[in-house]
């Protein structure tokens, strides 16, 4: 499977990372499986699915910036009627609007030596596909609200820094983070389309058709 995901590339940019750049998307469809206590059948229609959406996506004109795990973890929770897939929103008027994962089995993720849970790196990804309203400066440092991505504090309040026990995800908040930088803060109309929820649901859905 990774030889047909690299047939996507760059057209598609897939993320989060590892910490040494590189992409395996079999270790997120484990994650997510394990996660959701995915039974083998359940995983057999999963990858196909996921794959369609991919080529899907490859159709457009621009090119794309897919978060892997929100899309695996959008193709579960729609194959399986969970509420929180409905109820997440593109843009969001406040943090709160913001829908958290709903893992089956919370477990513990290890990052040379540090710990975190499984749904802090899921909430991290999936929040970082929803725009929020919120304040920030013009160029007179004046005030204004305005519709924005995820900033890299936020980035940092799900990561921690230094000893705190969420530095296990330290390199998913780096490529996240490095990726905003690059593509999202300050984009252009040549910029690679950056995915929110809505765009995963159609896919999504499209992919559903697949028995």
């Amino acid at each position: 499977m990774q030889n047909e995901i690299s047939n996507f590339q760059p057209k598609l940019i897939l993320y989060p990372t590892k910490q040494a750049g590189s992409l395996d998307v079999t270790d997120s469809i484990e994650l997510v499986a394990r996660a959701y206590n995915l039974d083998i059948r359940s995983i057999d229609q999963l990858v196909p699915k996921f794959l369609s959406c991919l080529r899907t996506a490859k159709k457009a004109e621009s090119d794309q910036i897919i978060n892997v795990i929100t899309l695996l973890v959008a193709l579960v929770e729609f194959d399986s009627n969970c509420p929180q897939y409905k109820q997440r929103k593109s843009r969001c008027q406040n943090a709160s609007e913001h829908v958290r994962s709903n893992v089956a089995n919370d477990f513990s993720l290890e990052n040379q030596g540090h710990t975190a849970q499984v749904s802090e790196l899921f909430n991290l990804l999936l929040e970082s596909s929803s725009f929020t309203y919120k304040t920030t400066k013009d160029n007179w440092g004046e005030d204004y609200y305005a519709m924005l991505p995820m900033s890299v504090k936020e980035v940092y309040a799900y990561t921690g820094r230094g000893e705190s026990e969420n530095y296990a995800l330290t390199p998913v908040g780096r490529s996240l983070i490095n990726l905003l930088q690059q593509h999202v803060y300050k984009a252009k109309d040549s910029s690679p389309k950056y995915w929110l929820w809505d765009d995963y649901k159609k896919v999504v859905e499209l992919a559903g058709n697949i028995d």
